[in-house]
């Protein structure tokens, strides 16, 4: 049984992980991201979530993408890149959450 993000990280704000927000709890919280969590959230991929095809047998493979829909263990990610966009349908064990890092600022 897969448990709420919440009750498994007790670290996190309860109000966001109830939200669905799966996206911003991982921003919010780089310092919490370690291999258990990305095993957890591996099955946590939500709509809205920016994610990575990991199967090196796909045409995909390292491109990244945004989670359209989730449905009966299948995700549709949404690839955008200059003049075409694509929306391709992969198995929830090809991808990975991809996990923003807040980019320091340029030295003049």
């Amino acid at each position: 049984m897969i448990k709420p993000i919440a009750d498994t990280y007790s670290l996190l704000p309860l109000s966001k992980a109830r939200t669905g927000q799966g996206q911003e709890i991982i921003n919010s919280h780089p310092h919490l991201w370690d291999k258990t969590m990305a095993s957890d959230l591996a099955m946590t991929i939500l709509p809205g979530m920016t994610v990575k095809v990991t199967n090196p047998n796909d045409t995909y493979y390292q491109f990244q993408g945004i989670v359209q829909r989730v449905t009966d263990g299948k995700v549709a990610v949404l690839f955008e890149g200059g003049n075409w966009d694509k929306l391709v349908t992969f198995q929830m064990n090809e991808l990975e959450p991809v996990v923003a890092t807040a980019k320091g600022k340029a030295k003049k």
